[in-house]
């Protein structure tokens, strides 16, 4: 956020360079291509426009406007505004160039005409800088109460995230430790093998699952290691099938956000016997993934069950980190589920 700021306070101050330097240009280049030459008072006028801008846009417009006091603030800009043209016109001998021009044409008059047009002309570069100082402000801090709603609404994402990791994570050991402990029941020797795919699975969410993208390779090798875990479980695999196609490079893709499709496939898809039906394909075209995973869908008692603390978490996580750059869709039927899934990756 510190950096967000940075940049902010930055393209502030290049926006006020910007300002005087149009300002100075409109006001002072017609005394320069009547005079060949600015007038000594040049100096003079310039810091009270300065002063005019700065006295609104750091006093008058945060204490006064922004606080909602809206008459004081109108009663305060037409006094400022009023000395500062005040002080204009008292140095409008100094700074003109028809006054420079009277000193060397005796004869040349200043008619109430042109008093009048001088007033006004004063009275129109003052407002402009008035206006333009309010502006400025308000733009200001439109642009960091902007910054401010990002940042709580990245906080407020991260926070729901978290919280859904954390469901999610003891959700997949609990689900693990009950494959282990079905193969210890039977007195498998698989059993050590699946304690030894438990603790790779559980380092990679350890210590890789904490970055806000991993690579797509290593996703993929974690998934294979999850079937892996599952198949040691069942009594029948055979009908387990992991197809990965297309082109596995460098993309770079959210953590975890295929396995709990994957964990309701065999959650709900092996029958009492430990027989399971479970197809999953990943196939990636350059930043592209298509995921689509069906299983056997046996009889519930309750679709509410069905529907898994697991796979409501994962429907949120798409919503929040690929807002715009997914496509969800569960198809049902009478013996099958499938869930398919696009996704732009990184």
């Amino acid at each position: 956020m510190f950096e967000i700021f940075q940049w902010h306070r930055g393209k502030i101050i290049l926006l006020h360079l910007l300002i005087w330097l149009t300002l100075g240009v409109i006001n002072y280049l017609p005394d320069y291509l009547i005079l060949g030459d600015y007038t000594y008072g040049f100096p003079l006028t310039y810091v009270g426009y300065v002063l005019l801008f700065y006295l609104n846009y750091s006093i008058l417009v945060p204490r006064l406007l922004l606080k909602q006091r809206i008459s004081y603030y109108v009663a305060s800009a037409v006094l400022l505004l009023t000395l500062s043209v005040m002080l204009g016109y008292m140095m409008e001998p100094l700074t003109s160039p028809l006054h420079a021009l009277k000193e060397s044409f005796s004869t040349l008059e200043i008619s109430p005409l042109f008093k009048t047009l001088t007033l006004m002309r004063i009275l129109v570069i003052n407002l402009a800088f008035l206006i333009t100082g309010t502006t400025v402000r308000l733009y200001k801090e439109w642009m960091k109460n902007r910054i401010q709603e990002k940042e709580l609404e990245r906080q407020k994402i991260n926070a729901e995230l978290k919280f859904l990791k954390n469901q999610l994570n003891p959700h997949f050991l609990f689900n693990s430790l009950n494959s282990i402990y079905s193969l210890t029941h039977k007195k498998s020797p698989d059993a050590p093998e699946a304690v030894i795919a438990l603790s790779e699975l559980m380092r990679y969410m350890l210590y890789e699952t904490n970055h806000t993208t991993v690579l797509l390779e290593k996703e993929v090798n974690y998934i294979r290691r999850f079937i892996q875990l599952q198949r040691l479980r069942l009594l029948n695999s055979t009908m387990v099938n992991l197809e990965v196609s297309g082109s596995v490079t460098n993309q770079k893709i959210k953590p975890l956000i295929l396995i709990s499709f994957i964990e309701n496939a065999f959650k709900h898809g092996t029958d009492e016997k430990g027989n399971s039906i479970v197809n999953i394909k990943i196939h990636v075209n350059e930043n592209q993934l298509i995921f689509s995973c069906s299983n056997f869908l046996k009889k519930q008692p309750n679709e509410k069950e069905f529907s898994g603390i697991g796979l409501k978490n994962s429907k949120k996580r798409l919503d929040l980190l690929y807002p715009g750059a997914h496509i969800f869709e569960v198809r049902q039927e009478e013996d099958n589920y499938t869930v398919k899934l696009t996704l732009i990756l990184d």
